[in-house]
């Protein structure tokens, strides 16, 4: 599979961009990446999704270090019990994402990320009244 790529600096400032909200809105990277793999590195639903797992592990580790070693924001307890949880639910989001329709895994990506998105957009409209 051959894909063109946009100019160096629209991916740079893509990759950039994409740690910068992962950082500071403490997501895995994602919601940023995979719309960024699709539309502008035109990369297939797919593989924007096991490209966006490589990176968030990455953006997530270095994130976590700031966070444990400058700021101390961080509890060992939930962070273990999630990751398990993490863990056996990557496999089978991963899994399941390999079967699926390539027009229900957007349309799905989509809609988590409306719902995501709304929730917050409610939770900081409630908390501002």
């Amino acid at each position: 599979m051959r894909i063109k790529l946009p100019s160096m600096h629209l991916r740079n400032l893509g990759i950039f961009a994409g740690g910068v909200l992962s950082g500071l809105m403490g997501v895995g990277g994602g919601i940023i990446f995979v719309p960024f793999f699709t539309n502008v590195l035109k990369l297939p639903q797919k593989v924007a999704h096991g490209t966006s797992t490589a990176v968030i592990c990455v953006t997530a580790l270095c994130a976590l270090l700031v966070y444990v070693f400058v700021f101390r924001a961080f509890n060992l307890y939930y962070a273990v019990a999630f990751a398990a949880g993490g863990v056996l639910g990557a496999q089978v989001g991963a899994r399941a994402t390999s079967r699926m329709n390539v027009v229900l895994l957007r349309t799905f990506f989509a809609l988590i990320v409306l719902l995501v998105a709304g929730k917050f957009l409610y939770s900081g409209i409630h908390n501002a009244l």
